[in-house]
């Protein structure tokens, strides 16, 4: 586990399945892809994007998602693939993140 990053939508749950598997990683860090896109795209801390919101404005499909842990995991790491190629200079957030 050492290195590794735990990130979703409520990545600090993550926490609590590592203790329920006996696993103690020896470093951690949580990354909320949903505060990641609210400061990549300027959205004020007061206003940070739902999970549903954080995947439209990626342009991530959620429509089959809502209901499943792990198709909400593998939406979020579609969140995170979009954050990635936008830091890098694609510039592909799909709406306006104010208006979302």
């Amino acid at each position: 586990m050492e290195g590794h990053i735990a990130g979703g939508f409520h990545p600090d749950e993550h926490a609590l399945l590592f203790a329920e598997v006996n696993l103690s990683p020896t470093w951690y860090q949580s990354a909320d892809i949903r505060q990641l896109t609210a400061g990549a795209l300027g959205i004020p801390p007061t206003h940070t994007p739902t999970a549903e919101q954080t995947c439209n404005l990626w342009g991530v499909s959620v429509r089959n998602a809502r209901h499943s842990a792990a198709q909400m995991a593998k939406a979020a790491a579609a969140c995170f693939d979009a954050l990635e190629h936008f830091a890098a200079g694609g510039r592909s957030a799909s709406v306006d993140p104010m208006t979302n």
